[in-house]
């Protein structure tokens, strides 16, 4: 069995179109920081290497789906921000 099972969602085709409209709508840059993750080449838009990634809003393991408006740009100090952010909240309980 997988440790993430949801994390198959990744390799499907709807994934990867919602995650191509999730970096248009900032154009290829953070939408926290401003910094360009991502530029268009060849019709789509591809990341940079170690400069960011998409990320769930909400995440699949809590229910969230791979929906255009459930994904944002995040460069990689972003992401981890919001990442050690919510591990804070759930140890906190």
């Amino acid at each position: 069995a997988t440790e993430n099972p949801w994390r198959a969602s990744y390799a499907r085709a709807a994934y990867r179109r919602a995650r191509q409209i999730a970096l248009a709508r900032t154009e290829g840059r953070c939408a926290v920081s401003g910094e360009v993750i991502a530029v268009y080449r060849d019709g789509e838009w591809r990341m940079l290497p170690s400069k960011g990634g998409v990320h769930h809003i909400v995440p699949l393991s809590a229910g969230g789906d791979d929906s255009p408006e459930n994904l944002v740009a995040l460069s990689v100090a972003a992401h981890n921000k919001i990442e050690a952010e919510e591990r804070r909240r759930r140890y906190e309980r």
